[in-house]
């Protein structure tokens, strides 16, 4: 993808004309590299897209901790994206206390584990190409599995996994909004009730950060 900042504008250019409209509420920059992370001079460009008020805010979508720190050290993006789930729980200690210093929101991708965390997929689960878990490697396949049985225990018959998943991912201030996937009505509406699901104990999340912090004894 191009990051350049000449590129940078013109992108948003013609995603608001796709879109129909003079800006947007926030442009976030997908998955840049990491030479890229703390060059000014994207974020620059995208402090001139504020200033003409074609966008409102904007932020960065970032894999590792590590990567998230950089941006934040760049002193710029007002919202940072990260793949944080049950699974992924290296945020709690390696990026969220530098956001919450900075007063960086955060975007919570990927809370379902990739469909794993709702406890509906088997280790022999196959998936279509241009699936990201096609070509997944069985073994991986089945290490997700096992993790999600471990986690079992937060669903209780007011509150399916996958709720329970997303109950976790929501229960750190520093999370703004999660974005989970769905490929059927159901879903979509069994992710909608987790609003109203119980939240979880603060035993149930120590519990779940215990079993991560071991690996979930795999």
């Amino acid at each position: 993808m191009n990051f350049d900042p000449g590129y940078i504008a013109f992108a948003l250019e013609r995603s608001l004309r796709r879109l129909r409209t003079n800006r947007v509420d926030l442009y976030q920059l997908h998955n840049p590299p990491i030479e890229m992370m703390a060059d000014p001079a994207p974020y620059e460009t995208l402090d001139a897209l504020k200033a003409e008020h074609k966008i409102d805010h904007y932020g960065v979508s970032v894999h590792e901790p590590a990567e998230a720190l950089l941006c934040v050290e760049a002193g710029r993006p007002e919202v940072v994206q990260i793949p944080f789930s049950l699974m992924r729980q290296e945020w709690i200690d390696g990026f969220f206390p530098a956001a919450r210093q900075s007063g960086i929101g955060v975007i919570a991708r990927e809370p379902l584990g990739n469909g794993f965390l709702a406890g509906t997929l088997s280790a022999n689960a196959r998936f279509p190409p241009g699936d990201i878990r096609h070509g997944w490697p069985p073994p991986m396949l089945a290490a997700r599995v096992a993790a999600s049985n471990r986690l079992a225990f937060l669903a209780r018959p007011d509150r399916t996994r996958a709720q329970a998943a997303l109950r976790f991912v929501l229960a750190f201030p520093e999370v703004s909004v999660a974005i989970p996937g769905a490929k059927t009505v159901a879903q979509v509406q069994e992710n909608a009730a987790a609003a109203d699901a119980p939240a979880l104990s603060e035993g149930e999340i120590q519990r779940a950060r215990a079993l991560y912090s071991k690996d979930f004894g795999l």
